[in-house]
C-alpha cells in the first residue's frame, strides 16, 4: 500500500486535546478515581509491609534502632520453641476456616433456591457480620461465663458439670475459633450465593434431565440419530439416551408403561388411538422443531410437570430456532 500524502495525514493531538476526547475523558476519570484508593492501599498496606521487612534485619527496641544483625532474628524465630507454639495456635484457625467455608457453602445452597423463609434465613446468617467486634466480644463473654447463658442451656438438657469455657486450656483455643466462625461466616455465604446465582438455570435443568431415556420406534430412532438430538443435550451437560424398543405393533407401544421415559408416536395415530383424549397423556407437536420427521411426542402429565420435561421442550425449541437461522 502507498503511504498517505502529507496533506491527508491526521494532525497530532496535544495532551490537552487528547484529554478532551471521549477516550481521554474515560482515562482521566479512571485515573482520578483510582488515585485515592491506591494511595491508601500503599500507605497502610505495602509501605508498612516493606518497613517491617526492613526492621527485621535490625535489633530494635520499639522506636530505638540498635544494630544491624542481618538474619539473626530469623534464626531466633526458627530456634525458639515459643515461636513454634504460636504457630501451633494458628492451626486452630486454619482448621476452623475449613469448617467455616464448608458450612457457608451448605447454608448458601439452601436459600439459593425456592425455600420458604429464604430471605429471613439469609439476613439472619449475615447479621453477625454487621456487629462490631467489641460487641461480639462482650456477647460471648457473658454467653460463656460460668453460670450464664451456655451453662444454663446445657443444664436444661441435663448437663450440669460444665468446664470453664474461657479458662480451661484444653478448649480455650477452640472457643475463639467458634466465635470467629459465627461472626465471619456470613461473608462467605454472600460470596457463595452470588456465585450460585450467576449459574444459568438451564444448567440445573440439564442436570435434572441427565440420565433420561427416550424410547423410540426404529424409524424415529434413526431420525433422532441423524439429527444428533442427543448431542444437543450433551452440549448443555445432559446425557440423554436414545433407545429403540422392538414393539410388535402400535398397540403394544401405546400399552407400554413408559414410567419416567418419553414415548414418541406418529401424528397419524393420534386420532386412531385417541391419544388426544387420554387424560394421563399430553401431546406436543414437533412440527415447529424442524426435525426430518412428522412424528409428535407423547408425554405423561407427571413428566411435563418436572424440570426434566420443561428442559426437554426448551431444548427442542432452541434446536428449531437454530436451524431456522441456518436456513
Amino acid at each position: 500500500m502507498s503511504k498517505p500524502q502529507n496533506g491527508l495525514e491526521k494532525p497530532k493531538l496535544t495532551f490537552i486535546q487528547k484529554c478532551k476526547t471521549m477516550r481521554g475523558q474515560q482515562m482521566v476519570c479512571t485515573v482520578t478515581f483510582l488515585i485515592l484508593p491506591l494511595l491508601l492501599l500503599f500507605t497502610f498496606t505495602y509501605l508498612p509491609f516493606f518497613k517491617m521487612v526492613q526492621f527485621s534485619f535490625y535489633d530494635r527496641d520499639y522506636l530505638r534502632v540498635r544494630d544491624f544483625v542481618g538474619l539473626r532474628n530469623y534464626l531466633d524465630v526458627f530456634s525458639r520453641s515459643d515461636c513454634f507454639q504460636a504457630l501451633k495456635l494458628s492451626l486452630y484457625y486454619m482448621v476452623g476456616s475449613v469448617f467455616q467455608i464448608s458450612l457457608a457453602l451448605l447454608f448458601a445452597t439452601i436459600p439459593s433456591f425456592k425455600v420458604r423463609g429464604s430471605r429471613f434465613f439469609r439476613g439472619a446468617l449475615y447479621f453477625p457480620c454487621l456487629i462490631c467486634g467489641i460487641a461480639v466480644g462482650f456477647i460471648f463473654k457473658f454467653f460463656l461465663n460460668p453460670g450464664f447463658v451456655l451453662d444454663t442451656i446445657l443444664g436444661w438438657v441435663g448437663i450440669a458439670n460444665t468446664p470453664n469455657w474461657l479458662e480451661n486450656q484444653a478448649i480455650n483455643n477452640i472457643v475463639p475459633v467458634a466465635c470467629s466462625l459465627w461472626k465471619y461466616m456470613g461473608q462467605n455465604i454472600v460470596l457463595f450465593i452470588g456465585a450460585i446465582a450467576s449459574v444459568a438455570p438451564t444448567l440445573y435443568e440439564a442436570a435434572d434431565l441427565d440420565g433420561a431415556c427416550l424410547l423410540l420406534p426404529p424409524d424415529v430412532y434413526q431420525s433422532y440419530e441423524r439429527d444428533a438430538v442427543a448431542d444437543h443435550f450433551a452440549e448443555h451437560g445432559a446425557r440423554v439416551t436414545l433407545k429403540t424398543m422392538p414393539f410388535r405393533d402400535h398397540y403394544e407401544y401405546f400399552a407400554h408403561d413408559f414410567g419416567r421415559a418419553i414415548g414418541i408416536a406418529p401424528d397419524t395415530l393420534v386420532p386412531r388411538f385417541g391419544l388426544d383424549r387420554r387424560a394421563n397423556l399430553r401431546l406436543f407437536d414437533l412440527e415447529d422443531m424442524e426435525f426430518s420427521t412428522d412424528f409428535i411426542a407423547v408425554f405423561r402429565d407427571e413428566f411435563v410437570a418436572t424440570p426434566k420435561g420443561r428442559t426437554l421442550f426448551e431444548e427442542m425449541r432452541s434446536i428449531a430456532r437454530e436451524r431456522r437461522r441456518r436456513r
